[in-house]
């Protein structure tokens, strides 16, 4: 790989900023390993330095076209910096590289191509070193291989998979529009308090402030059952398999529905943990480490013990309690014990959290407006996952020459 790309380090000199020059805004992104998730950037929590500490540093700022690769503690995560990204200067940490394409030498999106398909992932896995904290250093990298044909028909190669791509992409946009209006509207009828016949309410005092007459402080236990989940043993191979989706912290990082996961279960391992099962529709919670990713369960399913779900007393409670606890992230932080390195919310403290909750009419007519969206949502994200699942098969057959165009 080293003889089609230029592999570019940060600069880890004098210069590198500590944690108390990381800003909230500022001149520069300063990449973490967060901030590149999957296939794509994540900006949902992201750090600025100021135009003086990025003029100081000498390597690491990011080019249009250029690729992210984390190589430290999580490996192997990619992101292309491309004319959709909003930034215009980025720069990298200590835990990732840049991949700059060869002009005249590999296409950028047929690199982008092998940086998503299984022979990068396996060359990933094979090549890195460190248990403690994984690491894939620049003289590893250098070493991958890469199959090239002539540029003429890595282009070709791909025109063919940017299809699926760009399908991908206009999905996730209809997603993205969809989640937006759904908590527009969420905000407007149970933040602001400018629902429907609004003008006409009385207001009166609660635990929570001041809410609408009628409208009550609960619980989350009371707006559905509460289930923990837990692990099967691992020891056993047995219990785990490909019947039952086996939902972890990761598999909440993908949107509002739990589409796929990293795990599955087995019958067996199913049968172990029967108590804990959850049926489609589920709200499943993140309550320890990483606390308040949410996600809707499409079919029956497990968590391990990170996770508490909540099943909706009510078909028509499910939409407004999924965005009522997107919602709550931060205040779901509050009431995690252990501190910052390790915080967790038991399912005793979960169940107890006190939230304002709407009269029933009001709950059910939300869902009428929303539900269709959520509807459109879990659509698009079936047929993205048909789309990869055919770029996928496509993929290594076309990059091998098997298939010729």
């Amino acid at each position: 790989m080293g003889d089609v790309v230029e592999i570019i380090d940060g600069d880890r000199g004098e210069n590198y900023p500590g944690n108390g020059e990381l800003l909230a805004s500022g001149y520069s992104v300063f990449l973490n390993t967060k901030n590149v998730s999957g296939t794509k950037f994540d900006f949902n929590n992201v750090q600025f330095i100021s135009e003086g500490r990025n003029h100081l540093l000498r390597k690491g700022k990011l080019e249009r076209g250029d690729f992210v690769l984390t190589t430290r503690g999580t490996i192997g995560n990619v992101a292309h910096y491309g004319k959709d990204i909003q930034y215009e200067h980025i720069r990298i940490n200590s835990g990732m590289v840049i991949l700059r394409p060869k002009q005249n030498i590999i296409d950028e999106r047929f690199f982008n191509l092998f940086l998503i398909g299984q022979a990068f992932k396996n060359q990933t896995v094979s090549l890195q070193s460190g248990s403690a904290q994984p690491q894939l250093p620049i003289r590893d990298l250098q070493r991958f291989e890469i199959k090239l044909p002539p540029l003429t028909e890595q282009a070709k190669i791909s025109d063919i998979l940017w299809v699926f791509d760009e399908k991908i992409a206009n999905n996730n946009q209809i997603i993205k529009t969809l989640e937006e209006m759904a908590q527009a509207i969420f905000k407007e009828w149970f933040v602001k308090f400018h629902f429907p016949g609004y003008e006409k309410v009385e207001f009166v005092d609660s635990e929570l402030g001041r809410i609408p007459k009628g409208w009550e402080v609960k619980r989350l236990g009371d707006l559905g059952k509460i289930v923990t989940g837990k692990t099967p043993s691992t020891k056993d191979k047995d219990n785990f398999g490909n019947i039952y989706p086996f939902v972890t912290i990761p598999d909440l990082q993908n949107g509002m529905f739990v589409m796929s996961t990293e795990r599955f279960l087995s019958e067996q391992g199913g049968e172990s943990m029967r108590v804990s099962k959850l049926p489609a529709g589920a709200i499943c919670v993140s309550c320890i480490a990483t606390v308040g990713l949410v996600g809707i369960t499409t079919q029956n399913s497990f968590t391990n013990q990170q996770i508490n779900s909540v099943l909706p007393s009510s078909q028509e409670l499910q939409t407004f309690l999924f965005l009522l606890l997107r919602r709550m992230k931060t205040s779901l932080q509050s009431y995690a014990s252990g501190g910052t390195a390790a915080p967790i919310i038991s399912k005793g403290v979960f169940e107890k959290i006190p939230a304002i909750v709407p009269s029933e009419d009001l709950v059910e007519n939300f869902h009428k407006i929303i539900s269709p969206m959520f509807e459109k949502i879990k659509i698009a994200l079936e047929e993205n996952q048909k789309l990869a699942a055919m770029r996928d098969l496509l993929l290594p057959r076309l990059m091998s020459g098997e298939i010729r165009v």
